[in-house]
């Protein structure tokens, strides 16, 4: 008889670990061996574990997805890690892979395309839509600087250039050179689109929410 896929998940949804849990249930091909809720406790997990395929939320407080990743692929060199982001923007995408994922997944995804995904992973391979390989094709320009994210990320939260600069300690027109930038980098005609766009490529996110 044909060994289980392992499978790990790490999430701080209860309702996307219940999910899971039901959709691996269902298929005799996996077990799911363990989940956790927050990334720290998933890397300790994961190196009792020893699971064939983890799949890891981009988005969770304290310490993020990427940074899990990241951890868990500088410990584990051979393990087979799927991001799973709750938006499909390039910005986590590159991330993630640049960390170490082996496959990159919306959580909206569709039960059969969990499994393919596991699967190939599992096998070796690397999992990545169209969509995903189409929309990194297409923002292959030059990403924001580290500063420029900051600065997105005021501007998102409604700051003012001017309070932007006393918040970062940075001049008026330093300030208005790094929106400049921002706005050409995302070929956004105001703020407010830059705004849009920063958040539908994953450069910034909502506000994350806790869960009990």
């Amino acid at each position: 008889m044909q060994a289980s896929i392992l499978v790990f998940v790490v999430d701080d949804h209860p309702v996307v670990r219940e999910g899971l849990q039901a959709l691996f249930g269902r298929h005799p091909e996996f077990k799911l061996i363990g989940e956790a809720g927050d990334g720290l406790s998933a890397v300790s997990l994961f190196a009792e574990l020893l699971p064939d395929v983890a799949l890891i939320d981009i988005r969770m407080p304290g310490q993020s997805g990427i940074e899990t990743i990241r951890a868990i692929r500088a410990a584990h060199p051979k393990a087979g890690l799927i991001a799973t982001p709750s938006f499909d923007g390039d910005t986590d995408a590159r991330n993630a892979f640049a960390a170490g994922a082996n496959g990159f997944l919306f959580k909206g995804a569709p039960s059969a395309e969990v499994l393919a995904a596991v699967r190939a992973v599992h096998a070796g391979g690397t999992w990545i839509t169209d969509e995903i390989a189409a929309l990194l094709d297409a923002t292959s320009g030059p990403g924001l600087s580290a500063r420029e994210q900051e600065v997105i990320g005021l501007v998102a939260d409604g700051m003012r250039n001017q309070e932007i600069a006393e918040q970062l300690g940075l001049s008026l027109s330093t300030v208005k050179c790094h929106v400049n930038a921002i706005m050409e980098k995302l070929d956004a005609q105001d703020r407010t689109e830059a705004v849009v766009t920063a958040l539908k490529r994953g450069i910034i996110h909502l506000p994350q929410r806790t869960h009990s």
